[in-house]
Parts: structure tokens; C-alpha cells; sequence
């Protein structure tokens, strides 16, 4: 069975679109509304970042700490869940956790990239507390920067696709990361591909070729043509309309 299948451009199609963060432009980032937004302007799935509180809740935040309002920080790891809950309410962006956030996904049928954030000692936790958390969940692919948690996910929950995070070019064989964290995915940053790349990358055996942050229409068309799977954009309805002018009916 191919976990990785519902990730992979179909053929003769344009590539899947993912809000980054949502719908971030035009909605709180990683936030329900943000990603129900990415849904209603056509995006199969959203991505979104998954770090821990005090007490140990999985909750969707990009950055390490809350900024308020005031510009004072909260951060995520000394914070308890109802405290954070509390202020992000009273500031018009609601953090959500993993499990609204899912319970959305199955709402709507989308796809989700859930990328684990480096945490500190509680890195380990997190990658374990994620793998129980997606137990039994389909239509997921977890991504993260961080060798050593996808290690851990993959191990707990090798039917879960993966797939590395970079911004900088490998400095280390494909193979070393797919050995050591299953991650048949890549997800690199945009600037990084070109023709030449992407045929090397899928030789090494890359199933899915997710890039990211793609906002240009011409920049997508051009990544479209490359072969990606997935553009993963703060605009995803801009990116659609520019990709579907330019994908043969």
C-alpha cells in the first residue's frame, strides 16, 4: 500500500495546494478560521505547526511564544493550555489544538501537513505524543525540520508518510534521511529547485516533492511545470486561479 498516494499530484493534473498556515493573508495564521478559509478558496489541505504547553497539550502555533497585542510574549512550553487558550481569545486569534484541528480535517476532507517543531528536552515527547494523537488517521503527512523527531514518529507510526523539511541544499545523501527517518517526502524551500534537482531528488527515490512558501503565480507555474506534487502558499486561492489558467483541461 502506497500511505504516501493521497500526497502525489495526479497525473495530468496541476500540483495539490496547501494554505500555509491557513489562509494566512486573510485570516489569523493556524488558526480554524484560516484553514477553513484555505478550504472554501480551493485548496485540497492546509499546513500547520504543532508545538506543546505547560502541561502538555499539543496546540497549533508557528513561533515559540504567543506575541500579544502589547507586543508581550507567552511562551508555549511555560504556559498551560487554559491560560493560553484564554489570552488568544481575548485577542481575536484562538489557538487551536491538534485535535480541533482534525476534527476540522475530517469536517472537510482535507489533507493536513502537520510539521513538528523542535522543542527543546520535550522534542522527544512531542514526536511520541503526536504518533498517539494520529493513531489510526489517514489522508496526514507529518514534516519537520528535526532528524530526530521524524525518527521517533516513524518509528511509532510507520504508516504515517513523513517527510524532511529543508532550507538550505542536503548536506547529507537522500538515503541517509530515508534510512534513519522514513521520510519518503521532501519538502525543500522553492528556491532550491530547478529542473536538474527535481529529476535528481525523485532518482534518489523522493515519492512526494512538497515546496514552500510559494506566493508568485509565476514562480507556481514554473514549479508546476518542474513536477512538484504539492505548492505550499499564503495565498492558495491567487496560486490556484494560476495554475488551473495554465493545467490542459
Amino acid at each position: 500500500m502506497n500511505n504516501f498516494a493521497p500526497f502525489q499530484r495526479p497525473e495530468g493534473s496541476r500540483p495539490l495546494i496547501y494554505g500555509h498556515r491557513g489562509a494566512r493573508r486573510a485570516a489569523p495564521e493556524n488558526t480554524i478560521e484560516a484553514f477553513e478559509l484555505a478550504m472554501d478558496l480551493g485548496a485540497e489541505g492546509v499546513e500547520l505547526d504543532v508545538r506543546v504547553t505547560s502541561d502538555r497539550a499539543l496546540v497549533i502555533h508557528h513561533d515559540a511564544a504567543f506575541r500579544k497585542d502589547d507586543g508581550s510574549l507567552l511562551e508555549l512550553r511555560a504556559t498551560p493550555l487554559a491560560q493560553l487558550r484564554h489570552v488568544s481569545e481575548s485577542e481575536g486569534r484562538r489557538i487551536p489544538t491538534l485535535d480541533e484541528v482534525l476534527a476540522f480535517s475530517e469536517r472537510r476532507n482535507a489533507l493536513l501537513n502537520v510539521e513538528l517543531k523542535p522543542s527543546g528536552s520535550l522534542s522527544g515527547w512531542l514526536a511520541q505524543a503526536a504518533a498517539e494523537a494520529l493513531r489510526g488517521r489517514e489522508r496526514i503527512l507529518v514534516s519537520s525540520f528535526h532528524v530526530g523527531i521524524l525518527q521517533k514518529f516513524w518509528r511509532l507510526r510507520p504508516e504515517i508518510p513523513t517527510a524532511y523539511l529543508y532550507e538550505r541544499r542536503l548536506r547529507f545523501p537522500l538515503r541517509w534521511v530515508q534510512r534513519f527517518t522514513g521520510a519518503g517526502g521532501l519538502h525543500p524551500m522553492q528556491t532550491l529547485l530547478d529542473a536538474p534537482t527535481v529529476q535528481r531528488l525523485r532518482g534518489q527515490g523522493a515519492l512526494v516533492l512538497n515546496v514552500w512558501t510559494v506566493n508568485d503565480a509565476a514562480r507556481a507555474r514554473e514549479l508546476a511545470a518542474l513536477g512538484v506534487d504539492g505548492v505550499i502558499t499564503d495565498v492558495p486561492g491567487e496560486i490556484l486561479r494560476a495554475l488551473e489558467s495554465t493545467t490542459p483541461p
